[in-house]
């Protein structure tokens, strides 16, 4: 992320770059709110302004959130998109727009479906339900035409006991066994993933270089 504050100004003003800040002049209006009595961008609005100015990627992560937590809708971004011209990173603002979904439930999902993206490889739906012989589960990103579920287990899922339900630790591993079997006796199989797997373009590489020779078809 940047290490400058950026803001944007109307139309009129000018760009500048200071020491702690960045501010850009809005070639369209920006939507604002007001927070303390000052206007900010609004949530659409920093959703666009993300996926311009830092890419694609920092873009579908909060717009993933945004519709996830309810506050805003795609077609307030749709709005704001709209209703720019060609502008430098208007191409990024549409994909996120395209690929940005409610279903994802975290940040690191969301940059686990950017990687495989990036990575030219489609089909993965979020948070699809399946049923087994003994109940049904849901999967983080799941390839019907493959079988394939991939699982984002960040460290803090299993290790922090406020995620765990009450649960204990070994009783939270063996409800992921279980589940692993029971998935896998349907035709389906996990492949997982952490922070450190996906947190660059080449350390998500290098896990699909692991995975393929477990089997993983991509």
């Amino acid at each position: 992320h940047s290490e400058k504050v950026d803001r944007q100004v109307p139309p009129p003003r000018s760009s500048f770059t200071g020491v702690f800040s960045r501010t850009r002049r809005a070639i369209v209006e920006p939507v604002t709110i007001k927070v303390a009595g000052l206007p900010v961008s609004s949530i659409p609005q920093t959703v666009v302004d993300l996926a311009r100015w830092e890419g694609p990627m920092d873009g579908l992560i909060a717009g993933d959130f945004m519709l996830h937590e309810g506050l805003g809708t795609t077609a307030q971004v749709a709005d704001i998109v709209g209703r720019l011209p060609r502008v430098a990173g208007i191409h990024n603002a549409r994909l996120v727009l395209a690929l940005m979904d409610s279903r994802v439930e975290s940040p690191g999902e969301s940059l686990t479906r950017w990687r495989f993206y990036e990575a030219g490889i489609a089909g993965l739906e979020p948070q699809v339900r399946v049923q087994t012989p003994s109940g049904g589960f849901r999967m983080d990103l799941f390839d019907a035409s493959r079988g394939v579920d991939i699982e984002f287990d960040g460290v803090e899922k299993i290790a922090n006991p406020l995620m765990r339900g009450g649960k204990s630790f070994g009783e939270t591993m063996a409800d992921e066994a279980r589940r692993q079997r029971e998935l896998r006796h349907v035709g389906i199989q996990v492949y997982r993933l952490e922070w450190k797997d996906v947190i660059t373009k080449e350390s998500f590489e290098r896990w699909l270089m692991r995975m393929r020779r477990y089997g993983l078809p991509y």
